[in-house]
């Protein structure tokens, strides 16, 4: 609602007499703004209700909605908005006509910890105005732009330094971090925390621990809490020896010099963060197995950081996450004690960037079992990618020497993981190596792909009816140096031309079992049903040769099928095309990398599957059916088996 409307609808209602009965600033009060809006103020409560049907809309405080999950008095219709302040604020609209709340709104109540409630009266009855105060014109002036800032729906949230660290140790609760503090200071809008410590353990037994000096939350006057850390602190990660290995543990020393974090609230009661660093180092202190120290060292540099993590408020928040580096590198030498050998790592990428949003269900701290996690509602969606990427690996001695050197012009990458889908997307491009060591037999072996692409969109849980699927794995522009060619084709006489491989099926399948219930996986019933396969890209190509195709199945698990117990009934074809196949056969028969008699086999296999294309030349195709009895024909003709 504009500010001009709500100081309209507030002049409108005022006695104009400018009648104003006594109250101290202390006691509850309550401004008559219209038949359909009203504030209403006790204490530190301020809990307004809009209602655009019901005249004299009545709420209790924030604690009354919080414990009884409605509101008192005359019933706010569905959608109205309720909004509430005391330190923070929350949000929420009325999801039915018994004036319950929308989903997580009570808990957004309960965490605004507003005063003891209070019931409030019917607009109808009783209604005061505010203490005079001057004019009535600045009364409705001062109470409009009060009105204002309560309903405007980009309203800007307050936080307090105790609600900012709050929000830190509900974010360690969550992520299943101890936290502890040695001590704390308040001093007016300062919280000051010294020996700041925390802890995780995973249920292998590998920790992670560390502690800061102090931290400082302080508020700014402009509804946010500039939080300072030190520039330095610790970070321990061991283990208890896994897999037949010795402890091991590795300190390591975390810097951002420069580092801006400022935290803000968000209208749903929860805590945004920003952040930016001109550079964040990890470092390598000391890496130590089975009590013995190790010749290790390196580090991992962000330089040129910038984000934003969110994280709503309620039992079942909202996060969203923003990050950007201008450039991640690291580095890493050492010396392996058994061999004497010595290894050098360096990597780098550009332009690193992710993005991801989701809910956290209510068991997040406490489970690590993904189905159970989805089924309670947890949900994330992320994407990310690299610029440029450069890999360089030295080693000495351990026992033999090898170098690489890759490189990638980009990466990118995608994720979701909810109660309908689970889908991963990844893929780099521009990628070439040239390797070199005293195990292969020239002086450097040289590659490159153009691109990799794998994903897999499948359902997450177990469905009655069938849901799409997509499965991909694309190969494309692969190339070996002249090299790896001459081991068998020193003559030239295969093409050099780059291969390619993509498989690219779609479909739809039905979830049998929980795909993340390890022993659901393990049972040997099959955990799905594919009930349509669609074949929308197959392409081969090899040495001049290209294989290419698309087609289609159907699955009928009511009908038995052809293939044995429990097989589905298929229907359904794909169409192929071959081109240079036959050039190539000769071509490697002439170079006596296949015997004659092979190759003749070949033939009429190929005789047997395959037709001539019209427009003549060294090009087959071939039209595959399968029908629901088990009969495979090829161009018509059934297959003799």
């Amino acid at each position: 609602m504009q500010l001009d409307a709500v100081m309209g609808r507030v002049l409108h209602s005022l006695p104009h007499n400018g009648a104003a009965g006594h109250s101290r600033l202390s006691d509850p009060f309550r401004l008559q703004v219209s038949k359909k809006w009203e504030l209403f103020q006790g204490g530190g409560n301020r809990v307004s209700a809009g209602d655009n049907s019901l005249p004299g809309t009545i709420v209790g405080s924030c604690r009354d909605w919080a414990a009884h999950g409605r509101c008192y008095g005359n019933l706010p219709s569905p959608g109205s908005v309720i909004q509430g302040r005391s330190g923070g604020l929350f949000v929420a609209k009325v999801n039915d006509a018994l004036g319950r709340p929308e989903a997580g709104a009570a808990a957004r109540c309960a965490a605004a910890r507003l005063d003891p409630p209070h019931r409030l009266h019917d607009s109808s009855r009783n209604a005061r105005t505010l203490p005079r105060r001057g004019s009535s014109m600045r009364t409705a002036l001062l109470a409009g732009a009060s009105a204002a800032a309560l309903l405007s729906p980009t309203l800007a949230l307050g936080l307090t330094p105790e609600e900012a660290w709050q929000s830190w140790q509900d974010a360690a609760d969550e992520a299943g971090v101890a936290l502890t503090v040695a001590d704390r200071t308040a001093s007016g809008d300062t919280l000051t925390l010294t020996g700041v410590a925390y802890a995780l353990e995973a249920e292998d037994g590998t920790t992670m621990s560390g502690t800061m000096d102090e931290v400082v939350f302080a508020a700014q006057g402009d509804d946010t809490v500039v939080v300072t850390l030190p520039e330095s602190y610790p970070l321990t990660l061991s283990d208890p020896g896994l897999d037949g290995m010795p402890p091991g543990s590795a300190a390591m020393t975390i810097s951002h010099p420069g580092l801006s974090l400022v935290m803000s609230g968000t209208d749903d009661g929860g805590t945004a963060t920003d952040y930016a660093a001109p550079e964040i180092a990890v470092t390598l202190v000391e890496v130590a197995e089975g009590g013995t120290a190790q010749d290790i060292s390196g580090s991992v540099t962000l330089t040129g950081v910038e984000g934003r993590n969110t994280r709503g408020g309620g039992d079942m928040p909202s996060v969203e996450s923003a990050f950007t580096a201008a450039e991640v590198a690291a580095a890493f030498v050492g010396t392996d004690p058994e061999t004497g050998g010595t290894f050098d790592f360096s990597m780098s990428a550009a332009d690193v960037s992710s993005t991801s949003s989701g809910t956290l269900s209510s068991l997040y701290a406490a489970s690590d079992d993904l189905g159970a996690l989805i089924e309670d509602g947890f949900a994330v969606r992320g994407e990310g990618g690299t610029g440029p990427v450069a890999l360089t690996l030295v080693t000495e001695g351990m026992p033999e020497s090898f170098s690489l050197d890759a490189g990638m012009t980009g990466t990118s990458g995608t994720v979701r993981i909810d109660g309908e889908r689970m889908e991963y997307d990844f893929g780099f491009d521009g990628t070439a190596f040239t390797a070199s060591g005293s195990e292969i037999p020239f002086p450097q072996v040289t590659g490159g792909l153009g691109a990799l692409r794998t994903l897999i969109s499948v359902p997450s849980t177990p469905t009655d009816d069938a849901q799409p699927m997509d499965l991909t794995v694309a190969l494309r522009d692969l190339t070996l140096g002249e090299e790896i060619w001459s081991l068998f084709d020193p003559a030239g006489q295969l093409p050099r031309d780059p291969a390619t491989l993509v498989v690219d099926l779609g479909g739809q399948m039905r979830m049998l079992t929980d795909m993340f219930s390890e022993e659901a996986m393990m049972s040997a019933e099959a955990p799905a049903e594919v009930t349509a396969l669609d074949i929308e890209e197959l392409r081969l190509a090899l040495a001049g040769a290209l294989l290419t195709g698309e087609g289609g199945f159907t699955f009928d698990y009511d009908a038995p099928g052809p293939f044995g117990p429990g097989s589905p009934a298929p229907d359904g074809g794909v169409n192929l095309r071959l081109e240079g196949g036959q050039g190539l056969l000769e071509t490697l028969v002439g170079m006596g990398l296949l015997p004659e008699e092979q190759a003749m086999m070949v033939r009429m296999m190929t005789g047997m599957v395959a037709r001539p294309a019209p427009e003549g030349g060294d090009v087959l195709l071939s039209d595959i059916t399968v029908q629901p009895d088990g009969t495979v024909l090829a161009n018509g003709a059934p297959l003799p088996f």
